[in-house]
């Protein structure tokens, strides 16, 4: 299976709404944040780090969302999809995407039912923020500009025997099928 990485265009997406901040601050969760947003234990009220240090944060937390996204999403993406998924991801972490309906739409290939889920992800403690409403209207706008393919990803390809070859496909109604030798359930 190939793996898809976040673009420059998607890191970008991501700077412009997590701004980098070298002394911890509480974030709008409550919780103390450094970089782009990187939270976690490793992260207190104390903690002070440079710019590099808040990329190479930046470039782990994207190692995880990136890996949520190949992993869970069952349909071929574009790499604006694939960014827009990464950015939404990294936000708001990925046991949310995992019950997320905004990822049970994807892999149902409903395009317009995951841009409306988009803008459903813009409360704070049961408030409407302003800045998740423009990030997600962002997230949404490039997932939008392109049209979903809709088509099952390729998971892996076996050999049966010598010149036999079958490859397993995560098909958008969540049922596998197997290619090559001409069986599908």
């Amino acid at each position: 299976m190939s793996w898809q990485a976040i673009s420059l265009n998607g890191i970008e997406l991501i700077k412009a709404f997590e701004t980098c901040k070298l002394q911890a601050c509480l974030d709008t969760r409550g919780r103390w944040s450094i970089g782009y947003g990187h939270h976690g234990p490793d992260v207190t009220e104390e903690t002070v780090i440079d710019e590099q240090l808040a990329d190479e944060l930046l470039e782990d937390d994207l190692l995880e969302a990136e890996q949520a996204v190949n992993e869970l999403v069952h349909v071929m993406l574009t790499q604006e999809q694939f960014d827009a998924l990464v950015s939404f991801t990294l936000d708001v972490g990925v046991e949310n995407l995992k019950e997320s309906a905004l990822l049970k739409r994807l892999n149902q290939c409903d395009e317009k039912g995951v841009l409306i889920e988009f803008l459903r992800w813009v409360y704070c403690n049961d408030s409407v923020v302003s800045d998740l409403v423009a990030r997600r209207k962002a997230e949404r706008d490039l997932f939008a500009s392109c049209r979903m393919l809709c088509t099952p990803k390729d998971i892996g390809t076996h050999e049966l025997s010598e010149g036999v070859k079958i490859s397993h496909y995560f098909a958008a109604s969540n049922t596998a099928s197997m290619v090559g030798i001409g069986i599908k359930f």
